[in-house]
């Protein structure tokens, strides 16, 4: 139904000026926008999902058709207008570069690259990094290990501290990133035993 109906759209669209001539007493005006009207008593969810798509003004109407006791066999179509779903928005993609360049101080931001390197060396088979909005998220296969939050001059690194509590660390420089890595590493130890 909505191929043929954009293939009428596109015909008429190329042939307007024919039409317009054709139906004078119609009034048809060239220079309006067309619309594609499709009429069905139902329409799927795969035809909503792909008209959100089309650049092609189209309004759906749904009709039943209801007939009386007291009238002689006569029915009445009710007509019923469908909204389409509205497009959704753009899926946003996170590099580790973006968040690494967040952070302003060159410095911080070599550490935390390092830090993350680090991590993935303990075992490059199991331990993923992956950007999120926010952060950079740490993984031994599937499971979190711990998150690398940027900030302007430094970044937290979060991970359970030694009661199992997840805590976020602020790391501005070596000695503040040599002390949690001891706490992550024996996370990552417990987690791959």
């Amino acid at each position: 139904m909505l191929v043929q109906g954009i293939d009428y759209y596109d015909y008429v669209a190329r042939n307007l000026d024919g039409f317009a001539n054709a139906y004078k007493r119609h009034k048809v005006d060239p220079k309006q926008e067309l619309r594609l009207f499709l009429l069905a008593p139902s329409f799927s969810v795969t035809l909503l999902n792909r008209i959100k798509w089309i650049a092609v003004p189209i309004s759906l109407f749904m009709f039943q058709c209801i007939e009386f006791e007291d009238a002689s066999g006569e029915t009445i179509p009710v007509y019923k207008e469908v909204t389409a779903p509205a497009i959704p928005d753009r899926v946003e993609s996170y590099s580790l570069d973006d968040r690494y360049n967040y952070i302003t101080d060159a410095d911080v931001g070599a550490l935390a690259q390092n830090a993350v390197g680090q991590i993935k060396q303990w075992d490059t088979a199991r331990v993923s990094a992956d950007a999120t909005k926010y952060a950079i998220s740490i993984k031994v296969t599937g499971s979190v290990l711990a998150y690398v939050e940027p900030r302007r001059r430094y970044f937290y690194l979060s991970t359970n501290d030694a009661d199992g509590k997840w805590t976020g660390y602020r790391i501005s420089d070596e000695g503040d990133l040599t002390e949690v890595l001891v706490l992550v590493k024996a996370n990552f130890d417990r987690m791959t035993t």
